[in-house]
């Protein structure tokens, strides 16, 4: 029987009083923390608030109690006060000769939020351009990895909503309408449907996916927010060299118009470079040609909309000093500061885009449309107190980063001095197949729907992070793919729940009993892994990849745990070992959601497993179902199908 007893030794000053914690403690496993306190004579504790529950049970003396929100109320011996997650309280000793003693238990049961989680989180996905279906090298990147975000912040009871949408108004939409003899409108309401049923079909929960052509009131929501930008004179009209092809009659801009990078001679389009992820005028571009029919293209003087980023380079400097990024991302920020912020045109004298009001011919770039769309669906998804109260994090690819790193936080701070710019820009390098770059145009690519006629969604979202790019280009090949799933999931997280489902063989939950040292050391390392997802998942050092190998760890950890104790005369090392199941599903859960959902039902719990920081013991009695269900056995047929369908497409090219 442990039996703790009080030791002066063993007091030390925390809060600005004396306390001797009894728990949590490696020989015993608690759901929670508790420690004898002792204010001494006309002493208070130090104001304070924490993410954690607690409740005091007073033992000796008097006091006055004082917590935020509520009346001060006296309290003595006999006396139980709870204190709700986060609200600041204070206790002061009444007697100046007498000291006042109390016992405090504190927990944190997944309903508490960490000091770390905001109240409420806003994620923006950048949006896909609907110029085709989605692919593995998309997937990869912001899209599952926006989800992964949200469910975990979900399971930590996070008010959280995820925008998404189509990027319709993207040149690169209206050169894919040429090629398919469509019009623009009708590729975007072809693909941004595709797009959609693919992400649905890959478990990404999307609160808002914006549909611009489908939004009457998306277009206005925009012009308003360019007229106001141009009445503050954030936004000025100027004259400017604009690049022109004469036998196609079109002014050319983006995907219209390929040329050398100025700043790093690389191929490249026009407005900006995959290779040193500059922006370019056009204009400026080395040898610029159009993509059409290949003539070099001429230059003229015309008016545009210019939005100059030098004035707000403070600004930037501001908000690349607190912004979780990538060193990657950091190395860019530096470079662009170190040299001046260009001008970026907000406007293309193109038809296809939001209209100019009173200039015809003129359309809003769509990268400017982007920071209005952002607040609009701030607001779609009623949660606008993300950009003053939370925080809105950003996903998106690294060919990107200028615009979300640079140009729309000015835009946004312009329109707004008070908005809420992110607290993490969570970025992505280009995924590879088979070593070469996804591509349409060589059939070079494995769709998203394609996929997933084949292979389960959760089965895809762990491949997909296990080898995620996210701080250098990473490859898939299906044979890489194959070998991971059959080393990691199937013969890992299958394998162990089969054998622990052996031992449980039927029985009720046993009764978890006194650890042992190897129980206790098991115990804690579970509390680590914990920790350490947590760490993973947050969007300060997002990262799957690493939460994958971690899960697998756990795994491997929890195996070996079971089969040293699978012989044991008495119940408490199962007892702990589906503790262990119990929490791997919760931790599992923003990775391979469907597996942890049925996981978590099977140990008899909710449909949506909540975060568990330590391994919670099942109720004694409880009967369990089979735990090991084989879907991810069963995934090896569908990737074999996979492999075949591919082979054939390319045999048919």
């Amino acid at each position: 029987m442990p039996v703790l007893h009080l030791s002066q030794d063993h007091f030390k000053r925390e809060y600005g009083i004396l306390c001797h914690r009894y728990f949590p403690r490696q020989a015993l496993a608690t759901p929670f923390g508790g420690s004898y306190c002792v204010v001494g004579p006309a002493e208070a504790t130090d104001p304070h608030q924490h993410h954690e529950g607690e409740t005091f049970y007073i033992v000796r003396g008097r006091g006055e109690m004082a917590i935020e929100g509520e009346a001060t109320a006296l309290v003595a011996a006999g006396d139980v006060v709870y204190l709700p997650a986060h609200a600041n309280h204070e206790l002061r000793n009444l007697s100046a000769t007498e000291d006042l003693a109390f016992f405090s238990v504190w927990w944190d049961d997944g309903t508490a939020q960490s000091a770390t989680l905001p109240a409420h989180s806003l994620i923006i996905a950048a949006p896909p351009t609907p110029n085709g279906d989605l692919h593995l090298g998309h997937l990869s990147g912001p899209y599952v990895a926006a989800d992964i975000y949200a469910r975990y912040l979900r399971s930590r009871r996070v008010d959280v909503r995820v925008a998404c949408g189509s990027d319709d108004n993207q040149s690169y939409t209206a050169t894919k309408a040429v090629q398919l003899g469509l019009t623009p409108a009708a590729v975007t309401e072809r693909f941004a449907t595709a797009i959609e049923g693919t992400l649905a079909g890959m478990a990404v929960d999307i609160d808002y996916f914006l549909r611009p052509t489908r939004t009457p009131a998306y277009g206005a929501y925009v012009q308003a927010f360019l007229a106001q930008l141009l009445a503050s004179g954030a936004v000025v009209r100027q004259a400017a060299p604009s690049l022109w092809c004469t036998p196609c009659g079109m002014y050319l801009y983006e995907a219209h118009v390929a040329g050398g990078c100025p700043h790093c001679q690389a191929p490249t389009s026009g407005n900006g470079c995959e290779a040193c992820y500059r922006p370019n005028d056009c204009a400026d571009l080395l040898d610029p040609r159009c993509v059409h029919c290949q003539t070099p293209a001429t230059r003229e003087v015309r008016e545009r909309l210019y939005f100059p980023l030098e004035p707000h380079r403070a600004v930037l400097e501001a908000f690349y000093a607190d912004v979780a990024m990538a060193p990657h991302l950091r190395a860019l920020a530096d470079t662009l500061l170190a040299g001046p912020l260009p001008a970026v045109s907000v406007s293309h004298l193109a038809g296809w885009g939001i209209p100019v009001p009173d200039a015809p011919g003129e359309v809003i770039y769509e990268w400017f449309e982007m920071a209005a769309a952002f607040l609009f669906q701030a607001e779609q998804v009623e949660l606008p107190q993300a950009f003053t109260q939370g925080e809105v994090v950003q996903f998106f690819g690294f060919d990107n980063s200028f615009f979300f790193l640079t140009f729309l936080p000015a835009v946004l701070r312009a329109h707004d001095p008070a908005v809420r710019l992110p607290r993490a820009l969570v970025t992505n390098e280009f995924y590879l197949l088979e070593g070469q770059k996804f591509s349409t145009s060589r059939r070079h690519a494995i769709w998203g729907d394609e996929a997933l006629a084949h292979v389960p969604a959760d089965v895809l979202r762990f491949g997909l992070a296990w080898d995620r790019p996210e701080v250098a280009q990473t490859s898939f090949s299906l044979p890489g793919f194959e070998a991971v799933i059959r080393r990691e999931l199937v013969d890992g997280w299958e394998g162990w729940l089969a054998e622990l489902d052996a031992r449980v063989d039927g029985q009720p939950v046993p009764a978890l009993g006194p650890l042992s040292a190897a129980q206790q050391a098991f115990a804690a390392r579970l509390e680590g892994y914990a920790r350490e997802l947590a760490a993973c998942y947050d969007a300060a050092d997002f990262s799957p990849r690493r939460a994958a190998r971690r899960l697998g760890a756990l795994v491997a950890d929890a195996r070996d745990f079971g089969q040293a104790h699978a012989h044991a005369r008495h119940g408490t090392a199962l007892a702990l070992e589906l503790a262990a199941a119990r929490q791997f599903a919760s931790l599992a859960y923003p990775l391979t959601p469907a597996f942890a959902t049925r996981l978590a039902l099977a140990l008899g719990d909710d449909l949506t497993p909540r975060w568990r920081g330590q391994a919670e013991p099942l109720p004694a009695g409880r009967q369990v179902a089979r735990l090991d269900a084989g879907t991810f056995a069963a995934a090896f047929s569908g990737i074999q199908a996979l492999a075949n369908a591919r082979l054939a497409r390319q045999e048919l090219s």
